[in-house]
This record gives structure tokens, C-alpha cells and sequence, in this order.
């Protein structure tokens, strides 16, 4: 069994990766006259994910996504109250890695604090098998 995180070089074969995804139900807080602007603008982005992901696969290397939090409920704090996290599209927003360690960031951003909570099914997969 191999190390699934491992920064320690750029030299050897890709065997899995943390891809972003989108949250679409962020879009039922904009105001109706900009959703459909960022509909197409998600779209893009989210056909573009699949097109990368296809060419993971296609090079049998595993593929991790995040698992968006929708939009239900505000996300409370004891020092404040945000709407929603934001869109997953760049796992290294809130994680860094340092050889084969992941290093949580959150961030200082209130929109940005619960964002690792997406990530969270793919770091305990990856514990639970090295």
C-alpha cells in the first residue's frame, strides 16, 4: 500500500488527486437578475471539472471530490453567522500539504470557515488506509 498524500517531489506517478467541485445551491442567495450569469459561469467551470476528472480516470488515477454543503441553513458561530460555505473549486484554498503531511487551513474569512467540512470524507479515507 502506498502513501496517498505525498508532495515530496514532481517526479513520480500521480496516483490520486483532490479535485474541486461547485455548490450550486450558492446560487439561490444571489439576487434573480445575476443567476443566471453565474449558472453559465458554474457550468463552464463544472464541465471543465468533468473533462479533467475523464482524463484522470483515464490514466487509472483516483479521483477525489468534495462534498458540497448545500444551502439550508445559516452556519453559526459564537461570534457570527454566514449563509453558506463557499464553492469548493480549489482544495489548496484550505489545505496545505508539506510532504506527506495535510496541513488545515482555515481560513481567517468568515465565508471561508466551514469550508473544510467538504473535504472531510476524502482526509478520513485517506488516514484510514495510510
Amino acid at each position: 500500500m502506498y502513501n496517498k498524500v505525498n508532495r515530496f517531489n514532481t517526479f513520480t506517478k500521480l496516483r490520486s488527486v483532490v479535485l474541486g467541485d461547485l455548490n450550486y445551491s450558492l446560487l439561490t442567495l444571489l439576487d434573480n437578475n445575476q443567476k443566471d450569469k453565474w449558472k453559465r459561469i458554474y457550468d463552464s467551470i463544472g464541465k471543465t471539472f468533468t473533462e479533467i476528472e475523464t482524463v484522470f480516470k483515464k490514466f487509472n488515477i483516483e479521483v477525489f471530490r468534495p462534498k458540497p454543503i448545500e444551502v439550508s441553513t445559516d452556519l453559526v458561530t459564537p461570534f457570527y453567522t454566514v449563509p453558506a460555505c463557499r464553492s469548493t473549486i480549489s482544495p489548496f484554498d484550505n489545505f496545505l500539504t508539506i510532504s506527506n503531511t495535510v496541513v488545515e487551513m482555515t481560513s481567517a474569512i468568515e465565508s471561508n470557515y466551514f469550508d473544510y467540512l467538504q473535504y472531510q470524507h476524502i482526509w478520513e479515507k485517506c488516514w484510514k488506509n495510510g
